[in-house]
């Protein structure tokens, strides 16, 4: 079931963008996962078929809703085609005896549906997780859910730059060494300012909130921080600290928003 492809999605996930400030060009899947957002489509079919059941329910009290069950059955209106296409998510169901406890187990089908259509497209259609556009979120984002960091960072700028980072919406040469004619292999997309001092290391998400001497004295500041809230932070060896900052919820959020608002702002000025 494409639910993706309705035009009505095309605005939804405009919206969804301009929500979480990020650019058009984000991935979609990502966007809608950090939102935790469930196709639009999923809510007009199930009004749909509650209209269908209330249409079939009163027709015989009312002549209007009488000659539109007819005319509805017999042109195989869209209308129809849309409901029929809603309950094949529910085999056990169909719509000749469909009734209004059955709704709730209709919509439980179509986003059950849609979350292993989410999953497949995050985790499953690359054959190496570790690389790939969306590599950095295949590792911190595992569930369909909303992010709670998206309520916890107040400032619009900060919650911004958390997002560009999770998704890889940002100008880190890992992504800007896509759109390069030709394009640059991953293993090419090197940072700048380590390459200065004679060191190749690609300039992806983890380098620059881990790693990347470009951010050191913020980094530093942040992370004292974080350890006061949380001392365990200082044992974990590099890759577990990328995804504890990434995964932070509450005021660790909010710290780790201004890390990644300064790794956005100063990549952005250079």
């Amino acid at each position: 079931m494409q639910f993706k492809k309705a035009p009505i999605e095309k605005v939804h996930v405009k919206y969804c963008k301009i929500a979480l400030g990020v650019n058009n060009k984000s991935s979609n899947v990502a966007v809608s996962g950090e939102l935790g957002r469930f196709p639009i489509m999923i809510d007009i079919m199930l009004h749909s078929l509650k209209f269908y059941i209330h249409v079939k329910e009163n027709k015989s009290n009312n002549p209007l809703l009488q000659c539109a069950m007819v005319e509805t059955e017999s042109r195989q209106c869209k209308w129809l085609k849309l409901m029929q296409c809603a309950l094949k998510a529910s085999p056990g169901l169909q719509l000749h005896n469909l009734q209004v406890k059955d709704i709730p187990v209709v919509a439980k089908s179509l986003k059950y549906l849609y979350v292993n259509m989410w999953k497949k497209e995050v985790h499953g259609n690359n054959i190496n997780p570790l690389h790939g556009k969306l590599c950095t979120y295949r590792k911190i984002k595992q569930n369909f859910c909303y992010e709670n960091y998206l309520d916890d960072v107040k400032n619009r700028d900060d919650r911004s730059a958390v997002t560009k980072l999770r998704i890889s919406a940002h100008k880190l040469f890992i992504e800007r060494g896509r759109y390069i004619r030709p394009p640059l292999d991953r293993n090419e997309r090197i940072c700048s300012h380590c390459l200065i001092n004679k060191k190749a290391h690609i300039e992806d998400e983890f380098h620059a909130l881990i790693v990347c001497p470009k951010y050191c004295e913020k980094r530093k500041v942040i992370f004292n921080s974080v350890e006061c809230i949380c001392p365990n932070f200082k044992d974990l060896d590099d890759y577990e600290k990328f995804i504890f900052i990434m995964s932070a919820e509450g005021q660790i959020s909010k710290l780790v928003s201004q890390l990644c608002k300064h790794v956005i702002l100063y990549d952005k000025e250079n």
